[in-house]
């Protein structure tokens, strides 16, 4: 009842009527456009309810910019001025776009060199010339594989400080579809939540505020292994050109023995210092917060047992441990559309 929000959008995979009118509809209109015109009528009609039946309800409606209607309605001149295709495609004084693209989340916002970004901010461009209400939908995970680390880190600030330029007033972060877990996930969970509701926080004072307090006197170690897997990600695209879509499946270049090895050691490390803590309460409750993470290394461990060159003779009863733990911690699914029993089950093959 305290609703304010309608959103009315279409789900993945969306198709369209093709009958010849719609058809027709949308080579003139754009699909983008035809869209709105619909959202228009439905609209007017919801409104005019609304003033007969409830006119103090105060109502917003919001509808995905995403996939076929990502493209607005609008037409480019020679010196790239927007102008909208038809006047019935500006959206209603009351419907928010909510822009769904997946940017790069290697790169900020603001860099030019990004294509994927790019592509960002011109769709933005072109919204703009026919609406100032937006909403988005952001893209926060790695859902090829969701435990090793999505390193977004340098993504985060810039993202909301430019959703803030854009007008945006309304922020939808997808991390992990059905998952539970992801490499060092509360820490990004974090800086999100700071960031949006501060667009110019500094990013490595929050890093550092969060290591302190969240992983206390293990944070020596916790912390190298963050520092560790960032380093490696950025000189990756820096020296190898990489964006966060071409790095989305599991490569040895992005996770090398050496690195996975030492990340393991330091994690087990923290576990050993949890053990001699004198602070036993305290002890038990960074335990899980550093169990979690090993996991998310073992799983790489696991993946890439043959090409590390690990004992093979030890295959079956590791995957058997790390299965276990998977249970125990309910960490159920291996990717967007694969569960872990799953995964761990074609391992076994």
């Amino acid at each position: 009842p305290d609703g304010y929000i309608v959103n009315v959008g279409q789900e993945d995979g969306q198709g369209y009527c093709e009958c010849p009118t719609c058809a027709a509809d949308r080579a003139l209109y754009a699909t983008s456009g035809y869209w709105v015109r619909f959202m228009n009528r439905l609209i007017g009609d919801i409104e005019q309810w609304k003033q007969e039946n409830c006119p103090d309800r105060y109502l917003i409606y919001a509808t995905f910019a995403y996939g076929g209607t990502s493209a607005p309605p609008v037409k480019q001149d020679d010196n790239g001025n927007y102008s909208v295709i038809h006047e019935s495609c500006v959206p209603h004084k009351k419907l928010y776009m909510k822009i769904t693209l997946g940017a790069c989340g290697t790169h900020s916002m603001f860099d030019e060199t990004c294509e994927k970004n790019t592509k960002v901010r011109v769709t933005y461009d072109g919204w703009h010339a026919i609406t100032d209400r937006f909403m988005t939908w952001d893209y926060a995970a790695n859902y090829i594989n969701y435990l090793p680390f999505f390193n977004d880190i340098d993504h985060i600030q810039s993202s909301y400080e430019f959703y803030k330029q854009q007008g945006v007033i309304n922020i939808f972060s997808e991390m992990n579809s059905g998952g539970s877990t992801t490499g060092f996930g509360w820490l990004r969970l974090y800086l999100r939540a700071k960031c949006m509701w501060d667009v110019n926080q500094d990013i490595e004072t929050l890093i550092d505020n969060f290591f302190a307090n969240y992983y206390k006197d293990t944070a020596i170690y916790m912390r190298e292994v963050f520092d560790m897997f960032r380093s490696h990600q950025k000189t990756l695209a820096l020296e190898g050109g990489y964006h966060i879509s071409s790095i989305t499946y599991l490569d040895t270049k992005i996770w090398p023995r050496n690195i996975v090895d030492q990340a393991k050691e330091l994690i087990e490390k923290a576990l050993e210092l949890c053990d001699t803590m004198e602070d036993q309460d305290t002890a038990s409750k960074l335990r899980p917060r550093i169990e979690e993470e090993l996991v998310c290394v073992e799983l790489l461990q696991l993946y890439f047992y043959k090409e590390y060159g690990y004992d093979m003779n030890d295959y079956d009863a590791f995957i058997d441990k790390f299965e276990q733990k998977t249970i125990e911690m309910n960490i159920s699914r291996f990717r967007e559309h694969e569960t872990m029993a799953k995964f761990l089950a074609s391992l076994r093959v």
